[in-house]
C-alpha cells in the first residue's frame, strides 16, 4: 500500500470513526466503558509482553467496540474495512513499544470521553489526535 493511500485512509477513519463515536455515545452504557476498559489493558499486556500482532488485534477490536454501539450499519461497515486495512498495512512495520504506549494513552483517553459523554473529549483525542498519524 502506498503511502498516499494509506493517508487517505488514516484521514477517512479519522472522519468516519468520531462520527460513529458520536452516534454511539447516544447508547453508551457499562457493558460499552467496560468492553472498552477491558481492551486497552490487553493493548497493555501485548505492549508490555512485546506482542505487536496481539496488539494489533486487540487495538481493532477496540475501535470495533464502540462503532458496534453506532446504529448506522453502513457507517460501521466502511470503518471495519478501513481498521482492517490499516491494520493489515501496521502489520507490516516494525513497532516502536514507545508509540504504541503512547498511543494507549489516547485509548484511556478514548475510554474516558465515552465514560464521561464528552463529545468534544472524543474529538480530540479520537478524531483531532489519534489517527492524525501524518
Amino acid at each position: 500500500m502506498n503511502r498516499q493511500l494509506i493517508e487517505n485512509k488514516y484521514r477517512e477513519v479519522s472522519n468516519l470513526s468520531f462520527k460513529a463515536a458520536s452516534l454511539a455515545l447516544d447508547n453508551c452504557d457499562e457493558a460499552l466503558i467496560n468492553e472498552l476498559t477491558f481492551g486497552v489493558l490487553g493493548m497493555d499486556l501485548s505492549i508490555n509482553n512485546g506482542r505487536y500482532p496481539l496488539y494489533l488485534k486487540q487495538k481493532e477490536k477496540f475501535h470495533h467496540t464502540y462503532t458496534n454501539y453506532c446504529i448506522d450499519e453502513e457507517l460501521k461497515s466502511k470503518i471495519h474495512n478501513l481498521l482492517k486495512d490499516i491494520c493489515d498495512y501496521e502489520a507490516s512495520l516494525d513497532p516502536d513499544f514507545e508509540v504504541l504506549k503512547r498511543e494507549n494513552f489516547f485509548h484511556r483517553m478514548i475510554t474516558k470521553s465515552f465514560k464521561e459523554k464528552d463529545v468534544n473529549s472524543l474529538k480530540k483525542y479520537l478524531h483531532e489526535t489519534y489517527w492524525n498519524k501524518f
